[in-house]
């Protein structure tokens, strides 16, 4: 029966063959391989961030903006916990922490932005082979910037040189001198604005 169907469509079956190969040609040409992880698993990137699927365009834009509010996703549900902790529903609010915590949203502009928003960008733009670049899969993503911050630790600037990260992060095409000098007191802010917040969390009302 199977034979006789193929017999019957054959011309539609070749034609459908190769019109799904010319798309995955076309698609293969517009992306390069930057990246192979310590594992064996190939990243691949397309030649401009405006092929990017309309999904991940967005996740893209954003990340950006979180850059611009130098804020990580983690960071803005972690103020935002605080925020309802202090305002206690109502009940002798926290004035004290609330203020803190306007304040801390309002230094935004002059603080660096949490390098934890490089490794989203580079989960969003770099395409693992085992991964559809149609679909953002939350959980390949984390896996993804897992895995980068394993392989590249200490080696950050060579990493995001490599995965052509330049036009999203200020300082990565300065010296490695100048790019650890911005790097590290990157990380010192963000680490120390974690655990403000985290003690206020974890405290008992």
């Amino acid at each position: 029966m199977i034979k006789l169907i193929f017999k019957m469509f054959r011309k539609r079956f070749v034609l459908l063959a190769r019109t799904e190969l010319t798309k995955a040609s076309e698609g293969n040409e517009r992306k390069e391989l930057v990246y192979v992880d310590s594992t064996g698993f190939r990243y691949y990137r397309y030649l401009d961030d405006f092929d990017l699927p309309v999904n991940r365009i967005q996740q893209l834009e954003i990340r950006v903006k979180r850059m611009k509010m130098a804020m990580s996703v983690k960071e803005e549900k972690d103020l935002l916990k605080a925020c309802k902790k202090a305002i206690n529903g109502g009940n002798r609010p926290d004035i004290s922490r609330v203020g803190f915590i306007i304040e801390e949203l309002l230094l935004r502009e002059d603080i660096l932005c949490d390098p934890e928003l490089y490794f989203e960008i580079a989960g969003v733009t770099l395409i693992r082979e085992d991964e559809d670049p149609q679909d953002f899969n939350v959980t390949i993503h984390e896996q993804k910037m897992k895995q980068f911050k394993a392989d590249c630790a200490g080696q950050e600037q060579s990493f995001f040189l490599t995965t052509k990260a330049c036009m999203y992060i200020p300082y990565l095409t300065k010296s490695p001198e100048e790019w650890s000098e911005y790097y590290q007191e990157a990380v010192h802010q963000a680490k120390a604005r974690r655990m403000m917040v985290e003690s206020f969390l974890s405290e008992s009302k």
